[in-house]
């Protein structure tokens, strides 16, 4: 009897192990497919990266065809700055030359008038005919040339000007777009360094031509839209230092820039570090419940407190507290054993 009680009892307890380990066999194939999906997740880290490691080729490309084109405008602008002095320099000796002629010119006339009798006046002025009446001659030609001379140079002289200054807006353009690319080239490196922590760098083969020259298009595009946005309406002057500071990622400014567009979260739940200085009065540290380390210099692992603003209290306190947590080892997950699991395997 006590033998068929103690078959009954291990059967029960061969069905709750069965039950158990179907249980445990259910949650390792949940297991499998959450690593399946974290490797579809790595998979498609590892193709942004590569995106983005061709977007900054492209815009390093670009940005040195940038500078290329900028000192090849600045030579032309210096050489027709010289072009400019030569021939200013060449009309002011011609018309001292002039003036000279001139002079010796008048010096004669003078000289021919003050003979008192009329028989020396005409045996002089029959003199001066003979002698200088080619000299007058060859005189008014110079003079015929020179005016001619400068009536040409004035009617190119405005042209030259208006090359000038297009030139000038040109590199003026280059040179905003190169520091618009530069900043979008900086923004992207940031938001790359920050996608590989704390994963490995996978080097992946990069796009074609054709995926590189849509790119650049995208890339150009949102260079446009984003001068466009910070153009002023009244007077249309590009408004530079609002468009560098969107690029820099300001999470702040840009719930002040879109704030028409969408309602940001509230501090309490997406508590920005920069908010710390800036609205201090918006901030209570007993009731946050998310942090955003995105300001420069604060992210943990990587804290020096070198950075403008990383010497404070309160952000040493929030950096301290990420590492109690991280360090914290109650918090890993341990999957839970059953006691009776646990005894039997024990035996």
């Amino acid at each position: 009897m006590v033998k068929k009680q103690r078959v009954v009892g291990l059967k029960k307890r061969i069905e709750i192990l069965q039950s158990e380990v179907e249980s445990a066999n259910a949650e390792l194939e949940d297991a499998k497919r959450i690593k399946e999906v974290a490797e579809e997740e790595l998979n498609g880290y590892e193709v942004e990266l590569s995106l983005n490691d061709a977007t900054i080729q492209s815009l390093e490309a670009r940005i040195a065809l940038l500078h290329d084109e900028i000192s090849t405008v600045g030579n032309e602008v210096e050489a027709l700055k010289n072009k400019e002095g030569l021939l200013r320099d060449q009309f002011i000796s011609q018309m001292e030359e002039l003036n000279k002629e001139i002079r010796e010119f008048q010096k004669v006339t003078s000289n021919v008038g003050g003979n008192g009798d009329s028989t020396g006046i005409t045996k002089n002025v029959k003199v001066f005919e003979g002698g200088y009446g080619a000299d007058s001659e060859a005189i008014k030609d110079m003079l015929s040339d020179v005016n001619s001379q400068i009536a040409i140079e004035e009617e190119g002289y405005p042209a030259e000007q208006n090359i000038q200054t297009q030139l000038q807006k040109e590199l003026d353009e280059y040179e905003k777009k190169m520091s618009l690319m530069e900043a979008i080239t900086d923004r992207t490196n940031s938001v790359q360094a920050l996608a590989r922590y704390p994963y490995l760098h996978y080097h992946v083969s990069l796009m074609d031509n054709k995926q590189t020259s849509e790119l650049e298009q995208i890339l150009a595009s949102l260079g446009e839209e984003l001068q466009k946005r910070c153009r002023c309406q009244n007077c249309h002057a590009e408004n530079l230092e609002i468009l560098s500071l969107l690029l820099q990622g300001d999470e702040d400014f840009l719930n002040m820039f879109f704030e028409k567009v969408f309602k940001p979260v509230p501090p309490v739940y997406n508590l920005i570090l920069s908010v710390l200085w800036r609205h201090p009065g918006n901030v209570d540290l007993e009731s946050v419940k998310v942090v955003h380390y995105c300001p420069a210099g604060s992210k943990p692992w990587r804290y020096t407190g070198e950075e403008p603003n990383m010497d404070r209290e309160d952000v040493k306190m929030l950096i301290n507290k990420w590492w109690d947590i991280y360090n914290d080892e109650s918090l890993d997950f341990k999957p839970e054993i059953p006691e009776d699991l646990e005894e039997t395997l024990s035996k």
